[in-house]
């Protein structure tokens, strides 16, 4: 699918209804994105960070007061719009599916590689590997609620795609827990 017809999809609507309750700047998403901030640098402590799928840049946002170089990309212009003014410089509309023009010390990627083809899932992998050493990633394996998640998958799908860069000594950590918030 074009960019600009997937860009499309997630319009206000989206955003509006998701999972059925508004997704946006409310206490609850604001909390939970400064909490998982507090523990990426707990664990992780990374430099540079990139947020593969970051929406309205929450997570881009709550790092960046986390004092860490944090980054965001995602297909949706409307969602990059809704971005803070102070954090937009940091934000930008693109495919993952594209090369990256530098290196993160982590990408986060979560809950996003569902909504991609599996061909432009692998393309995101790859191109996810290409430019870090360290991932964190999520994919629910059983979420067929969304009309637009067109590649859900089993864990052990996506392990095996990260698993083809093994050589290049990238570290997937798929979170389980609550260790990152």
């Amino acid at each position: 699918m074009a960019q600009s017809a997937l860009s499309s999809l997630y319009d206000e609507h989206y955003f509006r209804t998701y999972r059925g309750a508004p997704y946006g700047r409310s206490k609850v998403w604001l909390d939970l994105f400064r909490a998982m901030a507090e523990g990426i640098v707990r664990e992780v402590n990374p430099l540079t960070t990139l947020d593969v799928g970051c929406a309205f840049g929450l997570l881009v946002e709550a790092l960046r007061e986390e004092q860490i170089d944090a980054w965001g990309i995602d297909h949706s212009n409307y969602a990059i719009e809704q971005v803070l003014e102070d954090v937009r410089p940091y934000c930008w509309v693109g495919s993952i599916a594209e090369p990256l023009q530098q290196r993160y010390d982590l990408i986060t990627c979560f809950e996003v590689l569902e909504h991609l083809t599996p061909d432009d899932g692998a393309k995101a992998v790859e191109v996810i590997c290409n430019a870090t050493d360290d991932v964190l990633f999520s994919s629910s394996p059983d979420d067929y609620s969304e009309d637009t998640h067109v590649n859900v998958q089993p864990i052990e799908y996506w392990t095996g795609l990260f698993g083809r860069h093994d050589s290049r000594g990238v570290r997937v950590r798929i979170p389980v827990s609550e260790r990152y918030i």
